[in-house]
């Protein structure tokens, strides 16, 4: 059952949100038929008025919600097609192994390589794929075994969470060597705090944790180079297209509110 259910496990989140991004602009062309077309406006026209308003679900708190739990719910579900695929034998270090597709003898002997979970964790570290794991065994989301060399089993909290019933809150870890190498950068602390504040205000709002809506290092790279437009703020880590749109606006204000009070010279400022 476990292999089934991993067998869909990133093609159901894909087919929710390609739905309902088809389905807005044809819906609210039907509305403005009924309801909101002024008098002698032409099908063609209606059509462009519902597209022009495709933006507005595509920056909308429900759709980005659902995007973004529906992240949060994928890494959960990888790391517990993970466990189930590696026949519930096995520890937290050894399914983050197979997650980073590790290429030690041990995963090589066992036949792991060949498993659809074997390397899926890609974008993530092994040491922030560990404390995953760890988290969702602290909250009970996964059962770890007594005994010298626990092992990972799978509970009914587990299949609640790939059923979609139960909601996993995980926060992200800083990978080992990323915080000393960001902290030695210079970058403006008073910035720093002020977007994260902004980005925590954000996160509660869309009910998700802060490193959905920026990771640190993202928030540091804003605080040293200030950008001031979209094209500067792509070049920020962490930052795509979706994020630019769904957050750009409220960030670069921030950043250029704090700017003018603290007057950095526009010519420090990339963009």
């Amino acid at each position: 059952m476990w292999q089934q259910r991993a067998d869909y496990l990133y093609v159901l989140p894909a087919i929710v949100v390609m739905l309902v991004v088809i389905a807005y602009p044809v819906y609210y062309t039907i509305d403005l038929s009924f309801f909101k077309t002024p008098p002698g406006l032409q099908l063609r026209d209606k059509i462009f008025v519902g597209m022009d308003n495709y933006s507005a679900i595509l920056g909308s708190d429900v759709f980005w919600r659902v995007t973004l739990n529906t992240v949060i719910w994928t890494l959960a579900s990888t790391i517990i097609a993970c466990i189930s695929e590696v026949g519930e034998r096995f520890g937290a270090s050894y399914v983050a192994d197979v997650l980073v597709g590790s290429k030690s003898a041990r995963v090589r002997e066992n036949g792991h390589d060949a498993l659809p979970a074997y390397n899926s964790g890609e974008g993530y570290t092994r040491d922030q794929w560990l404390r995953f794991v760890q988290e969702m065994v602290r909250k009970g989301f996964i059962t770890s075994t007594g005994g010298r060399y626990p092992v990972l089993v799978l509970n009914d909290r587990s299949r609640a969470v790939v059923e979609g019933s139960l909601p996993v809150p995980l926060t992200e870890p800083e990978p080992a060597g990323v915080v000393a190498a960001e902290t030695a950068d210079d970058y403006d602390e008073v910035l720093f705090a002020r977007l994260r504040q902004l980005r925590k205000v954000v996160a509660d709002l869309e009910h998700v944790p802060p490193f959905v809506v920026f990771h640190d290092r993202s928030l540091k790279e804003m605080a040293k180079y200030y950008p001031r437009t979209g094209v500067a703020f792509l070049q920020v880590y962490g930052v795509s297209e979706g994020k630019l749109q769904r957050y750009g606006r409220m960030f670069l204000d921030a950043i250029d509110k704090h700017c003018a009070e603290a007057g950095i010279a526009p010519e420090r400022r990339r963009g």
